[in-house]
């Protein structure tokens, strides 16, 4: 059993160094998350800095970005498509029957 495997049910609170390794994140990632708003106790101004695994798994799930549906997409570039499509044979109608625009 890997030491992931062990800390991922692991309900206690790890100190910097140790979390980072659990999120597989440099330190320095893991105190840019801190400022983002990651979770942390300490207990004083110079004393450890303490993180639970639940917390930095419930805060990169907060940040997760649904994935697009690559069909919806196609859908909908395609109807916008078909939609300058009508409003350019529109105005080639018009032009046609009233002669071309002037100014």
């Amino acid at each position: 059993m890997n030491s992931q495997s062990t800390l991922s049910s692991f309900s206690g609170f790890l100190p910097l160094s140790v979390a980072a390794t659990w999120a597989g994140v440099s330190p320095r990632t893991l105190k840019r998350w801190l400022s983002q708003g990651l979770p942390y106790h300490q207990a004083g101004p110079r004393t450890k800095v303490l993180i639970r695994p639940a917390d930095i798994e419930k805060f990169l799930t907060r940040r997760q970005h649904p994935t697009p549906s690559l069909d919806a997409l196609v859908n909908q570039t395609l109807a916008e498509l078909g939609e300058k499509k009508k409003q350019n044979g529109e105005k080639a109608a018009t032009q046609k029957r009233n002669g071309p625009v002037t100014q």
